[in-house]
């Protein structure tokens, strides 16, 4: 056969060379199979493969209604026991190749033979055979084998819609002619949404980033590969080392977190967030549960003393709860570091070290930082590009991806437990109510609990977080990747994921659908309100203030904010032109490169150079802020609309060393009058 693929091959009717006539009546057992069959009999094969627990590599089309797709995956595209793995490729056209088939003649001669079997058992007077779910589904399939390509209609353009009003703008036209057009063009701005069709220039900018800067820069199956081999770690692994090596101790749940469940993860997956529950410590029977010293928080008491420590040393009941807590972080790091080595088909995740991080930053913490190190399947030229995703532009250019796995201990408890504790719009959200609240080992650091020795304790909302973002509108996602993606380039600022998070989530409540450039404008003057009140709600607990950004570059934070504001609302209003898009993406660039410049000297604020309250402080952030103003200067003055902006973020820094000079002059001044009055007195 001139189109054989192996030496070895059967064929349905004999040829030159064939083993054997059809196949089905052989014996796969012992034999490395390559099986490509056509999709009609991709069911029979599978069932053949199984009965004579053969091997072999099957090759189908990913069609998810057909009769054979129920025999490879169960519900959940989770593999059938006898599938050992699944590769996806994304260039069917370098692989599939039109034959000489004849589908026509086989899907007739099938539903004949089908009407014909039906026919006879109904004459003799006996159940039909091919009278099942099964058969009909296969029937369907080989009538659609029938059916022609969709031809896609051309869509309604805005030049179709003048060519209608054009036809219609006639002294002739009559009141059904008028009546067309209007049906037509209420159709075109109301069901099309005409605004859809409208960008600016933002949104341009904002699509672009997007899509060259935020998406995985590796492959999507290897990007499969390390999440399956991190869950399995994490899932199954840790859970039964640690039940081994101490069986007091058991893993409830893991709960998976982070960007990368919440499909927000930009540039490359190399870092899984998840949360490890224990089962001891997730009981009312063994835990306590009072009202913090600010909201958000909980004051945790373990009931059951002793039991897991044998120091014999008497502790505090919220100390118990703080040993117990680190005792399972180290069982925990300890399994970790037992992790054997994971070898796949794109690559190798090898153990390299457990760290622990968090607040406070010591041994004794609550976020476990387990380390591997991705090593690249070397592939040999044009091999790569089988599996490679398609809209993959960029390749990493070192073989090695650092993989880290942040693992936070913690107790789960139902909503109504928080009763007293949470708001009763907190109480009432569907989401908490289904999953609950999660209680973590993170302080409060407020000033009355540093000075106790055991500190109230976070209360975390992340499984409902990370379902109300995997579930969040895709524009809200593109935005908050693309803001994040900027503010990361200005870490010092203080504008973390989870206070971006939050707003996201506020602001898609608030306004539902929107454009990319309007979503992003509504961001930036969120967060400049925010930073201007010092205040930002959790989505989940509105009582709950997670604006914490430290005085010594608050002012910065909030200038840098009324920057990117001004900038973005101006392009938003500009039609979508090539020219605008690169001139704002020039921008920001030099927007991004002059903030770097200065990082070092923001970073000296924060390492408590200055004091946060001194004037001194604020003429840093102040100088730093207009030398960044003065860089961007030429660029924006050059811009008809822009032109302004600089003047107005002058105005804006001297408005606030206004406010901060009166201040200062008040403080004084409510100093002096107490001396002076007690001099008069004299």
């Amino acid at each position: 056969m001139e189109n054989r693929k192996l030496s070895r091959f059967n064929s349905l009717y004999w040829n030159p060379g064939s083993e054997s006539i059809d196949s089905f009546t052989c014996n796969w057992h012992e034999e490395n199979n390559w099986l490509a069959p056509p999709v009609t009999l991709a069911a029979k094969v599978i069932n053949h493969l199984v009965k004579c627990r053969a091997v072999g590599t099957l090759i189908v089309p990913k069609w998810s209604s057909s009769p054979f797709w129920p025999l490879l995956f169960e519900e959940g595209l989770h593999y059938k026991p006898y599938v050992e793995d699944v590769i996806e490729f994304f260039e069917a056209n370098r692989i599939f190749v039109a034959g000489h088939n004849i589908p026509v003649a086989i899907a007739v001669s099938f539903e004949a033979a089908f009407y014909g079997i039906k026919w006879a058992h109904h004459i003799a007077g006996v159940k039909n055979p091919c009278d099942s779910d099964f058969v009909r589904s296969i029937l369907d399939a080989s009538k659609r084998m029938l059916s022609r390509p969709i031809q896609k209609k051309t869509p309604v353009d805005p030049d179709i819609m003048k060519k209608l009003f054009n036809f219609y703008n006639k002294k002739s036209r009559s009141l059904k002619d008028l009546r067309l057009l209007c049906m037509c063009d209420l159709a075109y701005t109301g069901f099309f949404r005409y605004n859809e069709l409208y960008m600016s220039s933002l949104d341009i900018y904002i699509q672009n980033l997007h899509d060259q800067q935020c998406i995985f820069q590796i492959p999507k199956n290897e990007v499969k590969e390390i999440e399956r081999f991190v869950i399995h770690i994490v899932k199954k692994f840790i859970p039964t080392t640690i039940k081994a090596l101490n069986p007091n101790f058991t893993v409830l749940e893991v709960v998976n977190a982070g960007s990368y469940f919440e499909h927000t993860k930009v540039k490359n997956p190399d870092e899984f967030d998840f949360m490890v529950v224990v089962r001891e410590l997730s009981t009312p029977v063994s835990v306590q549960i009072q009202k913090g010293c600010i909201p958000g928080y909980a004051n945790v008491k373990l009931r059951q003393k002793g039991r897991w420590h044998s120091s014999g040393m008497e502790y505090t009941p919220e100390k118990e709860f703080e040993i117990s807590i680190l005792s399972f972080n180290a069982y925990l790091r300890q399994a970790v570091s037992l992790v054997p080595v994971q070898k796949g088909r794109y690559g190798t995740l090898t153990y390299q070290d457990v760290a622990v991080r968090g607040k406070p930053y010591s041994v004794f913490s609550h976020v476990q930082t387990a380390n591997f190190i991705w090593k690249r399947k070397i592939c040999k030229t044009g091999e790569e590009m089988l599996y490679q995703r398609s809209d993959v532009t960029k390749k990493t250019d070192n073989d090695n991806l650092k993989i880290c796995v942040d693992m936070m201990t913690c107790c789960h408890f139902p909503a109504d437990i928080f009763s007293e504790i949470l708001p009763s719009s907190s109480l009432s959200n569907p989401s908490l109510i289904n999953n609950g609240c999660h209680i973590v080992l993170k302080p409060c650091n407020t000033s009355s609990c540093n000075d106790k020795e055991t500190p109230c304790r976070l209360i975390s909302y992340t499984k409902s977080e990370v379902e109300k973002m995997a579930n969040l509108d895709e524009n809200w996602k593109v935005i908050y990747k693309c803001t994040k993606l900027l503010f990361s380039y200005v870490e010092y600022s203080g504008i973390d994921s989870y206070k971006l998070k939050s707003t996201v989530l506020h602001l898609s409540a608030r306004y539902g659908h929107t454009e990319l450039g309007r979503g992003l404008i509504f961001v930036l003057k969120s967060l400049q309100i925010s930073s201007s009140k010092g205040l930002l709600g959790c989505y989940f607990n509105s009582t709950l203030n997670i604006w914490s950004i430290s005085l010594s570059y608050r002012y910065f934070t909030k200038w840098q904010i009324i920057l990117l504001f001004k900038i973005f609302r101006v392009f938003e209003k500009i039609p979508a032109e090539e020219s605008q898009h690169l001139l704002l993406s020039k921008i920001i660039n030099q927007w991004i490169c002059c903030t770097c410049r200065h990082s070092i000297e923001v970073s000296q604020i924060r390492s408590n150079i200055f004091d946060e309250n001194s004037l001194a402080t604020f003429n840093v952030q102040g100088n730093i802020f207009l030398e960044i103003v003065y860089e961007l200067e030429p660029t924006l003055k050059a811009q008809k609309p822009l032109k302004w902006i600089p003047l107005q973020m002058k105005c804006h820094v001297f408005i606030d060393v206004c406010k901060v000079l009166i201040s200062k002059l008040l403080q004084k001044t409510f100093i002096l009058i107490p001396g002076f009055l007690r001099f008069s007195k004299k």
